[in-house]
């Protein structure tokens, strides 16, 4: 409920695998402005509530 005062947490998991055989180089470890796809959506995810 968007403007709700509620608090709530919840869990996740990132999906950071696979073989990146087109792309040549791990896809979670690509720069994403100052840091790297995977500690980024780790930031945003912890900022959102998930534990």
């Amino acid at each position: 409920m968007v403007g709700s005062n509620v608090s709530s947490s919840f869990s996740s998991i990132l999906l950071a695998g696979g073989r990146s055989s087109r792309m040549g180089k791990d896809k979670a470890l690509l720069r994403f402005g100052s840091e790297n796809l995977l500690d980024y959506m780790q930031a945003k995810l912890s900022e959102l509530g998930c534990h």
